[in-house]
Order: C-alpha cells, then structure tokens, then sequence
C-alpha cells in the first residue's frame, strides 16, 4: 500500500511522497546498525527512546514511519498522531499488516485441506487435521491430534507426537521433534491498557524453528508480535518450557523443565539453563553461560559465567553468601552486643 493509504486507513495525517510504496511492517527490535533496515517497510517510533536507540532510523528516505506528532519533523515518510494515542494507531496497523488466514469452510468434512502440499514417505495417523496451504516434507511422522493451521511449514523428517498444534505461518525446520502437547505460534501475551480500556495487540507474526530442534512435551513457544519468534539449530527444551513472543534463542542450547523466556529477551549460543529459571523480558544472557536451577535473570548476563540465585549473580559469589546466611543470627547478636556495650559507655 502507498503511504496515503495507510493513513486513510489509520485515519491519520502523513507527511511525504503520498505514493511511497509500503510492503511490510517491520520491528526495531530487531535493528542492531543502519544495514539492518529494509527499504519499503514501515516502522513504529513511539518514542524518543527508540530515537537515540536507532537514529539511522531517522532522515531515512527509504522507509516508513508510525510516530508522534512531536517526532514527525525527522521522518521524510510518516503518518502520525498525538503522542498519548500512537500506540493505539499502532495497534491499528497490526491489524491491517496481518497474514491472511483461509476462514473455515463448514462444508469440508476432511481433516486435510486439498491444498496441502505432501513430501515423499509422509506417515499420518488417524486425526490429524491439515489446514488450507500448509506444506509437509518427506519423511515426516505425524501422530494423532496434531494440528497444523494454514500456511505453516513442516520440515523434512520431522516428528510430531500426539495434540501437538503448529499455528499458521510458523516454520519448522528438517529433524526436529515436537513432543506430545507442545503449541507452537500461539498468539503472544501482548496487551495495552489505556483510559480504562485494556486493548489486545494482535500478534502478525510466526515461530521459527531451526533444524534439530527438540520441543519437549507441554512446551510452548508464542508468536512474534511483528516478525520471528526463534530458536536456532540444535537447541533442546525440556518438559513445560515457555519461550515468550519475539525472543531469539541460539544455537545449541538446553533448557530444563518449567524454565521461562520472557518477551524480547535473547539467549545466545551454547547456554545451558536450569530447571524453573526465568529470564526477563529484553534481556540478553551471553554466549556459553549457565544458569543454576531457579535462578532468575533481571539483567544482562555477561557471557562464559555461571548464574545463581535471584537475580542472577556469579555462582561462586552467591555460594559464599549462602554459607555466610547460616552465620547472621550469630553475628546479629554480636553486633547488638557492641552496640550495647558501646552505648553502655
């Protein structure tokens, strides 16, 4: 769509080339320098914060922008609206960038779509339920109950156990192993509460699996907001692992039971983290890191570290302050001992 057009559909004022060509909505998150952008996308700048983040976005010609009327006279391209009321604009085009989803035809009593397209030595069990342009690679077992929503794609050699659910768009990629129950591309938890209303962000974009993947049974892994939801090559969940919309997980990882990642946060390669840890959201844990068992990440983790407690610290330095807490009773009546004594003077 043209800039025009998305501010006739925003019902907003623009700034700029009306014929500006807009192909895709694209997130800042996940701009880490100038060539990272993508001419023709739009962006959402709410705030000055992002500004100073990212100002290669600014007195760009090539793209878009959503952003406040006090931050417009940067931005060749803009639609724009009052400060307090951009997010809710921006909730807005969301929706209008979402993937087309085939509506349900009640007139079809297959649990396979005709348009699905099937690789070679696909084995299928009895209830599986394919949806309208989904693809399934060669050698791929599904079980009964999976469901794979529409346009979604399935790698080669494959295996989905049983009531496994891959949401629309997602991609999984060759060899990997989604245990029973797992729900891949649920919507991410995204809300926005403002003059008493509390509005539902909708979530236009997918999961990314990588090859070699492990889902353990019960996990779930949501959709992006904008873009990708990922988990690189090799990596393995456990049992009841949550990973939240837009996270970034790398390569060969290993994630014990009931650990959660929060929205936006990236886990680098090579980390290994315990059962029941939580990992806040934006926050990034370096490369080759461990995190003990119930140890809860607020902050950055540098890389190479082992992390314990809450919030996270170097391990060996929350050991030590383990071994002194046994000690404080005794030391508390050592202290108010002097304290008398000195006050006794």
């Amino acid at each position: 769509m043209t800039l025009k057009e998305l501010a006739e559909k925003l019902n907003i004022p623009f700034q700029g080339d009306e014929n500006f060509h807009i192909g895709q909505i694209k997130d800042t998150e996940r701009l880490k320098k100038a060539e990272d952008i993508q001419p023709g996308s739009v962006y959402f700048v709410g705030a000055k914060k992002i500004e100073k983040k990212h100002p290669y976005l600014m007195n760009n010609p090539d793209i878009a922008v959503l952003c406040t009327a006090s931050l417009k006279d940067a931005y060749p391209n803009a639609v724009y609206e009052e400060d307090k009321t951009t997010r809710i604009k921006f909730i807005s085009m969301l929706g209008i960038f979402a993937p087309e989803i085939p509506p349900p035809n009640p007139q079809e009593k297959g649990l396979i779509h005709p348009t699905v397209e099937f690789g070679r030595n696909t084995a299928i069990y009895p209830g599986v339920s394919i949806m309208a342009n989904a693809v399934i690679g060669d050698n791929v077992t599904l079980y009964p109950g999976v469901v794979i929503e529409s346009h979604a794609r399935i790698g080669e050699g494959c295996i989905l156990y049983p009531n496994v659910v891959v949401g629309h768009h997602c991609r999984i990629g060759k060899n990997c192993i989604l245990y029973a129950g797992c729900i891949i591309g649920a919507d991410g938890f995204g809300y926005h509460d403002q003059d008493g209303i509390r509005y539902r962000i909708p979530q236009i974009g997918n999961v990314v699996l990588e090859d070699y993947v492990d889902i353990g049974a019960g996990s779930t892994v949501d959709r992006a907001t904008i873009e990708s939801t990922i988990i690189r090559e090799n990596t393995k969940l456990d049992d009841q692992v949550h990973i939240g919309h837009n996270a970034i997980i790398g390569k060969n990882c290993y994630f014990a039971g009931n650990a959660g990642v929060a929205g936006s946060a990236v886990v680098e390669d090579n980390v290994l983290v315990g059962g029941m840890c939580a990992i806040s959201d934006h926050v990034t844990v370096g490369e080759k890191s461990m995190l003990m068992g119930l140890t809860g990440a607020a902050n950055d983790l540098a890389p190479n570290q082992m992390y314990f407690g809450i919030p996270a610290k170097p391990a060996r330095h929350m050991h030590r302050v383990h071994a002194l807490m046994d000690k404080l009773p005794e030391m508390y009546e050592q202290i108010k001992k002097l304290t008398d004594e000195d006050a006794g003077h």
